[in-house]
């Protein structure tokens, strides 16, 4: 059985200790990722907010996650960390894109979306983009300043900027453990023959809706899910201390 999903969520949920979770990520054979993404931190079109000193200045910050230990709204916990800014992360929106209306409807002040997502409602002129979560531009938003360009973090906030960011939105592929070793190179093989594919990667602009996607070789996605592990604990530190300090729900 070859399974597909947020590449970010498996690897997150299992070094959350997420409930109904049984199962250890490096245990998993990978064939690869399509569709490496960032995040970008966006406010409604309307919105007074435009820099990052206007969302320091604002008290009492509302920004749109979605599940509770969402990488969304982790994302949005560590950029708010990192700014320092008197903010909570909303949770409990039905999904994306219900957390994405409260902004443009004005009921919270901002969220995150990845690239793609992100490039859709930037089009419709629903949306305004402030900085990307990361360390430099991110594929597809180019326009879009990275937080580290905007300012200057200490190194204890730019140690927990670099541990989310192993953990980017994409869409993985897998196989359970206890394939044999013979079928997984095999499908390793013939899922990175697919990446190389001009008409693949053609299907793959038009879905992500830009050019210059991102993916994943096999032996990419295991190293960055046994990173993941490895730093199991300081993470698990880290992200509850996020949620105390920053989490809401509905």
């Amino acid at each position: 059985t070859i399974g597909g999903i947020d590449f970010a969520s498996l690897i997150s949920n299992d070094i959350n200790k997420e409930p109904g979770v049984h199962y250890q990520v490096e245990k998993f054979g990978f064939l690869g990722t399509t569709g490496v993404e960032g995040t970008v931190l966006f406010v409604g079109a309307k919105s007074p907010l435009k820099t990052i000193e206007d969302l320091k200045a604002k008290k009492g910050l509302k920004f749109a996650g979605t599940t509770p230990s969402g990488m969304r709204g982790i994302a949005l916990m560590v950029a708010a960390y990192c700014l320092d800014l008197d903010a909570k992360i909303v949770t409990g929106f039905k999904g994306g894109k219900d957390a994405d209306l409260s902004v443009i409807q004005g009921e919270t002040d901002g969220s995150g979306q990845v690239s793609g997502s992100y490039l859709r409602n930037e089009e419709a002129k629903l949306i305004r983009g402030i900085f990307a979560i990361d360390n430099g531009r991110i594929p597809g938003v180019p326009h879009i300043p990275a937080l580290t360009e905007l300012v200057k973090l200490p190194k204890e906030k730019q140690d927990l900027l670099d541990l989310i960011l192993l953990f980017r939105p994409s869409k993985g592929a897998f196989v359970t453990p206890g394939v044999s070793q013979e079928r997984l190179r095999f499908l390793q093989e013939v899922y990175a023959q697919t990446l190389k594919r001009e008409d693949f990667n053609r299907e793959l602009e038009k879905l992500m809706g830009y050019k210059g996607v991102h993916s994943l070789s096999a032996e990419d996605a295991l190293a960055l899910a046994q990173k993941g592990k490895a730093n199991e604990k300081v993470w698990q530190e880290r992200v509850q201390f996020l949620f105390k300090k920053y989490r809401a729900s509905l």
